[in-house]
This record gives C-alpha cells, structure tokens and sequence, in this order.
C-alpha cells in the first residue's frame, strides 16, 4: 500500500502539475521541501497555484498512514521512512518519461 500511495503522489507531482517557467520550479521545490517535514499536512501552507497539490498529497498521505496503523489504532506500524523511500525510487523514475517535461525533471531530481 506504501508503494501504491507514493506512486499516486509522485504522479500527481511530477505529472500532472505542469511547470512552465524556473521561478514556477522554485515555488514547486519549496512547496515539496515543505511537505516533506511534517506528516501532518495541516502545517503546510502552500502558495496558491499547489494549493490544490497539498491538499491531493495530503490526502494521499492520510491513506498511507491510515493503511499503516494496527488494528486498535493506536500506533504506526510501518514508519514514514517506507513512505519515503518509494517516494525516492518513483521521483527517480520520472526522469526516464518522454512525456514529462524538462522543469518537472528538475523538481522530481529536488526533491
């Protein structure tokens, strides 16, 4: 399930959130530098044009962690770092897609 969720926010980043101009790609790294500290995405404030991103991952996120607690709810079972590292290993495989442009590249290689 880790697999499947960060695959689905690595879609949702790096594919379908087109970015057209550097300063664009600034604004799209910080926003990831961002999400990438808290769990929790109601810390995040997010410009905008991602406004819409956040909110996709953050609900991404609430499935990831939801799939990870045991039965009494009461703690995480899988950590964060399983979550993490599939996002690495999809973020890593963006740059082989013809169809992702040049500046989605750069952000997937940011963050």
């Amino acid at each position: 399930v880790q697999r499947d969720c960060a695959k689905l926010e690595s879609c949702v980043m790096f594919e379908y959130t087109t970015l057209n101009t550097a300063e664009e790609l600034m604004a799209a790294v910080k926003v990831v530098a961002a999400m990438a500290k808290p769990f929790d995405m109601t810390k995040v404030c997010p410009p905008p044009r991602f406004s819409l991103l956040t909110q996709m991952v953050a609900r991404i996120r609430h499935f990831a962690k939801r799939f990870t607690m045991d039965h009494n709810q009461q703690q995480v079972v899988g950590p964060a770092f399983q979550l993490h590292a599939a996002l690495a290993s999809y973020s890593f495989g963006i740059l082989r897609y013809r169809d992702v442009g040049l500046l989605n590249k750069a952000w997937a290689l940011a963050s």
